[in-house]
């Protein structure tokens, strides 16, 4: 999927694929790309992170914001 897709742009991996957590539990994955491209997921999310998942989202996006993901 989209994953698979990221990694065959054949950037060069900067921060590898690892898990990031809110409060001790696993919220996602997150890769980071020298060519500054950032990759996270949202686990047990779809395509609709802020309607399923709001209170992940806007944790993610705060972390993003702060440059906290990696």
């Amino acid at each position: 999927g989209t994953r698979a897709w990221v990694y065959s742009l054949g950037y060069q991996v900067e921060q590898p694929y690892r898990s990031w957590t809110i409060d001790g539990q696993v919220a996602g994955f997150v890769v980071h790309f020298k060519e500054g491209l950032t990759f996270a997921t949202v686990k047990g999310a779809g395509h609709m992170v802020p309607q399923t998942s709001p209170s992940v989202a806007l944790h993610l996006l705060r972390r993003y914001l702060n440059d906290l993901l990696w």
